[in-house]
């Protein structure tokens, strides 16, 4: 039953519940309506998880910059980072998001982009700055223990900063280590 909920909140077609487990599964079909109508229940009806992705990508559509698509897979870089490290749960998904975008920005050495953005930002949508800035902190001191080679040196930028590549390989192969105690 929670298979079935789960399909209807995130897919556009959802299969019977024939197709889901086949013709004999021990439960009448009116037998998973009723779990179904109990697990909601359960949750208060409440199904909606906004995820820091999902606000990534409307917040540069409400507040659209150069460079959308750049800034937009940096951004899902740092987030899938924030997501492996237990410090970032306490933020809310929407300090994860603005604070990803902005580190984005920096990545590429827009720092111009990120300024107008905040701007229009913070007048449609309500932000704690100060969560924002120790986000946006953390994030980076998060990057730069996991690849020392991305830190800015003699006041240049970072590291092949045009092309996520070989952060997401590093990523990927767990090349890093978590970096709790630094962060508190």
């Amino acid at each position: 039953a929670c298979l079935i909920v789960a399909a209807k909140v995130e897919e556009h077609h959802v299969p019977s519940c024939e197709r889901f487990f086949g013709a004999d599964v021990g439960y009448t079909k009116k037998d998973l309506q009723k779990m179904e109508v109990n697990i909601l229940q359960k949750l208060g009806w409440s199904l909606a998880v906004v995820t820091p992705h999902e606000l990534v990508d409307r917040l540069l559509h409400l507040v659209p910059v150069a460079e959308t698509a750049a800034i937009k897979t940096r951004a899902n870089i740092f987030i899938d980072m924030a997501l492996s490290e237990y410090d970032f749960l306490c933020h809310a998904p929407s300090t994860v998001a603005v604070s990803s975008v902005l580190c984005a920005c920096e990545m590429l050495d827009r720092q111009d982009v990120s300024e107008v953005w905040m701007q229009q930002l913070y007048g449609i949508v309500k932000l704690d700055m100060a969560d924002i800035v120790w986000c946006r902190q953390s994030l980076f001191a998060y990057l730069y223990k996991a690849f020392p080679e991305y830190q800015p040196q003699d006041g240049k930028n970072r590291r092949d900063s045009a092309s996520p590549t070989g952060v997401m390989e590093a990523f990927r192969n767990q090349r890093f280590t978590p970096i709790s105690p630094i962060l508190c």
